[in-house]
């Protein structure tokens, strides 16, 4: 996100602001914040399971800016932020099937309706995903967009992996002291694919490493698909 993209965003946020302020009350953000940390829920990234187990209740997308928008930067960097990120390759194909699958329902109708007629991921990627489509849905936006400023920094404290979920996930809960053991919910289920048959041309993977290159490089994924073979 360029300057012109954060500006536009801010003056977006300050418009909406109070409807951030009513979905905090709302969800459990307040409940996230009472323990003096904020958790920035990646999409497709365990975040359901990891917030349900250390709260009790599962939160939304919001951003860090988002965040930072709504609690002010000094309440903001007081807090202990973290987030959990997943390799770029596995997350397209959970994102895919879950939306292929219908999502949550009503609430992702229009995402379901766009995604629907691709029968194969790869015809996905090759047909409609670009680096502004992908931006548009949620379910497929970069990793980075969640937790980065403009100049592509990290704004949490701690990045947890998917890979090594159970492990990250007992350090954060140490770490804030509150939450239960780890549930797994809200698990996708793939078809029985392998990788090879997903990301099944050179084509598809270029493509895909050019959308989401920034999360290869800035959380340390490989850009060979072999590595998750």
């Amino acid at each position: 996100m360029n300057f012109k993209d954060e500006s536009i965003y801010y003056f977006k946020r300050i418009f909406e602001r109070k409807t951030l302020q009513s979905k905090r009350e709302k969800v459990s953000y307040n409940q996230f914040y009472k323990h003096k940390s904020i958790f920035v829920h990646i999409p497709k990234t365990a975040g359901v399971s990891v917030s349900v187990s250390l709260l009790g209740k599962p939160i939304a997308h919001l951003t860090a800016l988002d965040y930072r928008t709504i609690y002010g930067k000094e309440e903001f960097n007081n807090c202990y932020k973290f987030s959990i990120v997943r390799n770029p390759f596995t997350r397209l194909i959970s994102s895919y099937e879950f939306v292929q699958s219908g999502g949550y329902g009503p609430k992702d109708e229009k995402i379901v309706a766009i995604v629907k007629p691709y029968k194969s991921l790869g015809d996905f990627v090759m047909q409609y995903l670009t680096p502004a489509t992908a931006k548009a849905l949620r379910y497929f936006r970069p990793q980075h967009f969640f937790i980065c400023d403009s100049n592509d920094h990290i704004m949490v404290d701690y990045l947890g992996h998917f890979e090594e979920l159970e492990k990250d996930y007992e350090y954060i809960r140490e770490k804030i002291g509150v939450g239960e053991p780890l549930q797994k919910l809200n698990v996708t289920k793939t078809k029985k694919l392998s990788f090879g048959e997903y990301y099944y041309n050179d084509e598809i993977l270029q493509k895909v490493l050019s959308i989401y290159h920034k999360d290869f490089e800035l959380f340390g994924y490989s850009k060979e698909l072999s590595a998750i073979l």
